[in-house]
């Protein structure tokens, strides 16, 4: 098991202001994603599984806490875990303060990205 880093990508890098997009790659067999933290600042958050599953079971996880956190799974709108065995994409309810994700089972095939999109709500 190994605590995998995350790539940030914002406004400048071709994306609008108000948008993120952070990567956790590749994650494998008993990998855990870096916390990405204060993401409360994004309530719209949308995030995808591709890659090579092999078994696995990827499950998006948030906290409220910063120095222990205590990380439950998130849910879509419809009330539905947010943990996919096969490439999926949701949209993610709860506006936790960090976020991460946590791979469970597979094998040494297992090579899956996740990739978070967040968003500011636009103000006119």
């Amino acid at each position: 098991m190994a605590t995998i880093g995350y790539t940030e990508e914002v406004a400048g890098d071709d994306l609008p202001v108000g948008v993120r997009i952070i990567t956790w790659t590749p994650l494998a067999q008993g990998d855990v994603g870096a916390t990405y933290e204060a993401v409360s600042h994004y309530p719209d958050k949308c995030v995808q599984f591709t890659g090579t599953f092999g078994g696995a079971t990827v499950v998006l996880e948030g906290s409220l806490g910063t120095a222990t956190p205590t990380y439950f799974t998130h849910t879509d709108p419809q009330g539905n875990a947010i943990s996919k065995t096969a490439a999926a994409g949701e949209q993610v309810l709860e506006n936790s303060f960090t976020i991460r994700p946590n791979v469970t089972g597979g094998d040494g095939t297992t090579a899956i990205t996740c990739k978070l999109l967040l968003t500011t709500i636009a103000r006119r």
